[in-house]
């Protein structure tokens, strides 16, 4: 009898396919708001603010909750659920260093929530954790959801002492092998605030092939049509993907790790002004649909450090989320005292070396792959303002994704 080539609703490959699309759908909304508010070099993790609200969703009702489903396009949310504590449990990432953290801060609440993890040749750290008021009770559902499928830690604090932000900062730094420091001040909690929810990664790989730094020597980068500087641009020869996007008018190299389920990708617009017309376009879908060529490049990249740090409340308001920050937020799945989002802080740091990348992603590419003649030698020069993801390629999500306008300078930053 032939077997029925029907997938089951619930199995593994669904639930990876729905958090898949759910995650890429928001990346392409989230980066596209980011990178027209924000002059300036960017980098962030959509897989971490896609957690932690997908998350915090669990709690909320009505309005709050529908705004949430939307925007996280949430389109199966016990497979969203499922497929977090899936890929919490599966990722195996080898990078250089990346880290990030965000904080959500709920009036009435704060909960952090802290996975960790080390797997082969790389680490990669998801840190999870909950931080309740003393004495302030979450309902059991909303707590079990936390522990269950996004590995949360639950701690109590009293954010009346002077040195809550101090232990919840030291906890974030902890995690992100000192790169993140001072996420939370003092002044962001009040007798008001109960819950904080904080998610922290850090991420630490070597790239496959690496750079030698003897070989890297001060380049012409194109910051505009009419300014030019020299940057340190390192230089290696080896055997890459790659391809064009004529769609975005730009092309794109794969830049993979000692653990070859996670690559950088560059994407470098054809025109030197090209950046803002490919943040416009850009999808996750163009990218992966993107046919790949094999083959000998000759590889420049600038090396470079972004920090990056942002309130996302206004983001999120843009993206159709604007209820859970307003007195009329219905958060009745965490308890039973009327709640509402204060701030949801996020900040990212990645660096670029001869070694590896500070960054992580995540992705389940499927691809068209075609060998390049064996005598054509490419030459992708990264000289002018590009975008970057870093990929995970077996879920088919990004780890992090953003954009290099500059070298050398520093990235706009929210007053927080």
């Amino acid at each position: 009898m032939a077997q029925s080539l029907t997938t089951p609703p619930n199995s593994e490959d669904n639930i990876s396919k729905h958090l898949s699309a759910s995650c890429n759908d928001f990346t392409k909304n989230l980066y596209k708001e980011l990178s027209s508010d924000y002059r300036g070099n960017v980098v962030n993790s959509p897989l971490s603010i896609h957690m932690i609200l997908s998350y915090l969703s669990h709690g909320a009702e009505s309005t709050t909750l529908n705004e949430l489903t939307k925007s996280l396009y949430h389109y199966d949310k016990d497979s969203i659920q499922e497929g977090y504590r899936s890929l919490i449990t599966q990722l195996n990432v080898r990078l250089t260093k990346l880290c990030l953290a965000h904080a959500l801060i709920l009036a009435n609440i704060i909960n952090l929530f802290c996975i960790y993890k080390e797997l082969e040749d790389i680490k990669l750290y998801i840190a999870n954790s909950i931080y309740i008021q003393d004495e302030f009770e979450l309902l059991m559902e909303f707590l079990t959801i936390g522990r269950e499928f996004y590995q949360s830690e639950i701690s109590k604090i009293d954010f009346k002492n002077i040195d809550a932000a101090e232990k919840i900062n030291s906890w974030v730094k902890q995690k992100t092998n000192n790169k993140i420091s001072n996420l939370v001040s003092s002044d962001d909690f009040d007798e008001n605030i109960k819950l904080v929810l904080i998610n922290a990664i850090y991420f630490n790989g070597s790239w496959l092939n690496t750079f030698n730094a003897k070989n890297t020597k001060d380049k012409i980068f194109h910051v505009t049509r009419d300014q030019t500087k020299l940057v340190p641009t390192m230089f290696n020869k080896s055997q890459y993907n790659y391809g064009n996007i004529p769609i975005l008018q730009a092309k794109f190299i794969e830049i993979p790790y000692t653990n070859t389920d996670i690559v950088m990708i560059i994407i470098l617009p054809n025109e030197i002004d090209g950046l803002l017309n490919l943040q416009t376009n850009f999808s996750w879908e163009i990218l992966t649909n993107a046919s790949r060529l094999h083959g000998e490049i000759e590889l420049y990249l600038p090396k470079f450090k972004i920090e990056f740090t942002v309130d996302l409340k206004n983001i999120l308001s843009k993206l159709g989320v604007s209820k859970m920050f307003s007195h009329d937020a219905n958060f009745k799945r965490i308890s039973s005292v009327p709640l509402m989002v204060n701030k949801i802080l996020h900040k990212a740091v990645i660096e670029i070396n001869e070694e590896g990348t500070e960054a992580a992603a995540a992705t389940a590419v499927h691809l068209r792959l075609r060998r390049s003649m064996a005598n054509e030698l490419e030459q992708f020069l990264v000289d002018r303002p590009f975008m970057f993801v870093i990929e995970y390629k077996p879920k088919n999500v990004p780890l992090f994704i953003g954009s290099v306008q500059d070298i050398g300078v520093a990235s706009q930053k929210d007053e927080l």
